[in-house]
């Protein structure tokens, strides 16, 4: 019994680890590509609302494959999972908007050196 629990986590970590990385190289590279095209729309200005549309809008794609990837690795059911991937997304919400605070304190800093 206890091979048969070790070769079950063995199989549904790996699952869980791929998913995982699959979701943060495309949240990267959305938030990179969404980051350049709000920059390039609004001439370089506005940089919370570049920062936290891109963030916000590249966490809900990551959030998603991460909810799956809850289904898919664990005996959660959809609406656990759900309910797992929102409280992190409010709370990655959250957290860009302060964050705003933090880049503009860098980039007056960067300017005043």
């Amino acid at each position: 019994e206890f091979l048969e629990s070790v070769s079950v986590l063995a199989f549904y970590s790996s699952i869980f680890i791929i998913c995982l990385l699959t979701a943060y190289i495309v949240r990267q590279w959305c938030d990179l590509l969404f980051f350049h095209y709000l920059k390039n729309l609004t001439n370089v200005k506005k940089l919370w609302l570049t920062n936290n549309l891109s963030t916000i809008a590249s966490q809900l794609i990551y959030t998603l494959i991460y909810q799956f990837t809850l289904v898919l690795s664990t005996d959660l059911t959809f609406t656990q999972a759900f309910a797992i991937s929102f409280a992190q997304y409010v709370l990655k919400v959250f957290i860009a908007l302060i964050d705003t605070v933090f880049i503009y304190w860098v980039r007056n800093w960067e300017i005043k050196t």
